[in-house]
């Protein structure tokens, strides 16, 4: 993604944490729960039909709704995939992507999707990014890492399988970096101050500046 995409995705990111006062992470069921999004699980459905449009999960876009299709099969339960696949189609809620492309539905192997090419790669990808930064915030991971949380509680806590908590170890970095882009800092408690609140985030200081 160039940097306006990114500034875009963290911006929206950011605006849905605070709003949702998300920064430690969440539990992206109750997220959709606060917000009405029905989530089904494949085993409510014809399943083998359901996997042949994701084997992970998908999105529909229909008449103002939005609704979460996603695989609960025994292995993605126990490995926490599935938090990741929710917070990935919440994503496409956020960014609003069903909107931009025009599609109701989103499914990475879904048949017929190849129409939308370089756009709906574009918006997986982002996805991806909004889902490891939804689960595993940048201020709170690298909180965590400084105290030296063992990785497997951080997979415990955060809600995420070892694979996603690997992935985002390896953005984190380069998500600081951006995160900074569209930030400020407290001067009165030092954390990054996200450039549209008239406060700051963590203490609540109000910015007189403006």
């Amino acid at each position: 993604m160039n940097w306006k995409t990114y500034r875009y995705m963290f911006s929206r990111l950011y605006d849905f944490i605070n709003t949702y006062d998300l920064f430690s992470g969440c539990d992206p069921f109750q997220v959709c729960q606060k917000l009405g999004i029905s989530c089904i699980p494949y085993s409510e459905g014809d399943n083998k039909r359901l996997l042949e449009m994701s084997k992970d999960g998908f999105s529909l876009f229909e008449d103002g709704d939005f609704y979460i299709f996603y695989s609960d099969a025994p292995d993605k339960l126990e490995s926490k995939r599935v938090n990741f696949t929710i917070s990935h189609e919440l994503g496409h809620f956020v960014l609003l992507h069903h909107q931009i492309l025009g599609a109701e539905i989103l499914a990475q192997n879904r048949s017929g999707a190849g129409r939308l090419g370089a756009d709906l790669h574009a918006a997986e990808v982002q996805a991806d990014e909004f889902a490891h930064n939804l689960l595993m915030p940048v201020e709170k991971t690298r909180e965590l890492l400084t105290k030296k949380t063992p990785r497997a509680k951080l997979c415990e806590m955060f809600g995420v399988s070892k694979a996603m908590l690997a992935t985002r170890l390896g953005h984190l970095k380069s998500d600081e970096r951006r995160l900074k882009a569209i930030c400020k800092t407290c001067s009165v408690c030092g954390a990054q101050r996200i450039e549209y609140l008239p406060y700051c985030h963590i203490c609540g200081t109000a910015y007189l500046e403006g």
